[in-house]
């Protein structure tokens, strides 16, 4: 089966989900979608080939050879989604949650849980997929085994690998040895160029304070890692924050979901500070729409005449994230929100030979922060909406800037 065979078979995986509403399968729902954006990047009908493939056999060679001939084999992160895909259905197939597909050195397909190399293949189908439905999964499982680039370690330093899990429900890591360790993270911070921050309490400031916390900042001597955590500060309405994971265990895994665990209220109205220009952020690869009921990873993507923007497009339908042991991947990661006010945790989900595990990310024992603006009460005054607001402005020489207190109900007004 050449690589175009095995995307149209997972097509196929995709189709057959969406239509029996077996499921939502979110990690493969934009498979046509992807698979129509290289096909027309090369110059391919897509259109017409996607359209006419699944009553045709014809089409269905022609799709496949155009797959093929723009560089299909080349294509991991589709393979991956398409292999994703047809595990999914295979899962539905046979009724088992708990089964996962290993694939052995030697390219052989063996199907069981933790303890069993091997379980009986009764297949307990949906009542519209026909058992040769869930024999064809497994082929193709197989075929795609070959297709996946070979492993770097010996066969005898690397056992059987987890190319796909159906477990629903992952394990808690172990806390004296998880397989990911989290370094290097940073506060939350907005990402626009004044870098705004919100407390959810008035904070009043004497002109003495005031000016003890200009003069700290001005020479670098305050320390936000402990300030901002402390105050409870949230970023406002898109923050950004950066992460380095390492790998902690003995072998490969994988990093095959990220979603956000969140408690959200009405915006905080406490202090607003208004920042000063530090330049634009990073460009990020990560991001969380805390005003979604279900928060999960987004790809983010970048523009001059937009900045950053969420595409809506799920991070980990086309991305695959591993980590070799003692290997480092730094990933930097938005939150947004347009009416309320958050905190969560970040929840990774891992996939090992030992099973699947997910561990949670926070700041210390504290959750990241997030909020959108809070209403204003006053036209015009854009953060009338606060109890305090604290602005840096520069002097009327010209000649640099401090933080001043400023009135909510008048400042930014025309």
């Amino acid at each position: 089966m050449t690589a175009g065979e095995f995307i149209v078979e997972g097509l196929d995986a995709v189709a057959a989900l969406n239509e029996g509403q077996i499921t939502q399968n979110t990690d493969s729902q934009r498979l046509h979608h992807v698979v129509a954006a290289r096909l027309e990047s090369r110059g391919e009908r897509a259109t017409s080939l996607l359209r006419d493939y699944r009553d045709d056999p014809q089409g269905r060679a022609n799709l496949a050879a155009a797959l093929d001939q723009a560089g299909a084999a080349e294509w991991s992160d589709v393979l991956e989604v398409a292999h994703r895909a047809l595990a999914n259905l295979q899962s539905q197939c046979y009724g088992e949650a708990s089964r996962r597909v290993l694939i052995d050195q030697a390219g052989n397909v063996q199907v069981g849980d933790h303890n069993t190399q091997v379980f009986n293949h009764q297949v307990r189908a949906v009542h519209w997929v026909p058992a040769l439905a869930a024999l064809l999964i497994l082929t193709v499982i197989g075929t795609y085994s070959l297709l996946r680039p070979p492993a770097t370690k010996s066969p005898a330093e690397a056992g059987p690998k987890i190319v796909a899990s159906v477990d629903p429900s992952p394990m808690p890591a172990p806390a004296t040895s998880p397989p990911v360790l989290v370094e290097n993270l940073t506060s939350m911070r907005s990402n626009d160029a004044t870098r705004d921050f919100v407390l959810p309490r008035p904070l009043e400031m004497t002109e003495a304070r005031l000016e003890e916390f200009n003069r700290a900042r001005a020479e670098q001597s305050f320390d936000e890692g402990t300030w901002f955590p402390g105050q409870e500060a949230a970023a406002v309405n898109f923050g950004t924050m950066t992460l380095t994971l390492r790998g902690n265990a003995d072998e490969q895994i994988r990093i095959t979901e990220m979603r956000a665990l969140k408690r959200c209220s009405e915006p905080l109205s406490g202090t607003y500070f208004r920042g000063y220009s530090q330049g634009s952020g990073d460009t990020l690869k990560i991001g969380f729409d805390m005003d979604d009921p279900n928060p999960v990873a987004q790809r983010l993507g970048y523009s001059g005449s937009r900045g950053l923007f969420p595409t809506g497009e799920s991070f980990f339908d086309m991305s695959v994230v591993t980590l070799e042991p003692g290997e480092k991947e730094t990933l930097l990661i938005g939150a947004f929100t347009k009416r309320q006010s958050c905190t969560f945790t970040i929840r990774l989900v891992v996939s090992t030979s030992r099973g699947t595990f997910f561990q949670d990310i926070d700041q210390g024992g504290r959750p990241f922060r997030i909020t959108a603006v809070a209403p204003a009460q006053h036209d015009g005054a854009p953060l009338s909406g606060y109890r305090r607001v604290y602005a840096y402005l520069v002097e009327p020489d010209g000649t640099g800037g401090r933080w001043r207190s400023v009135d909510p109900a008048t400042y930014g007004t025309d």
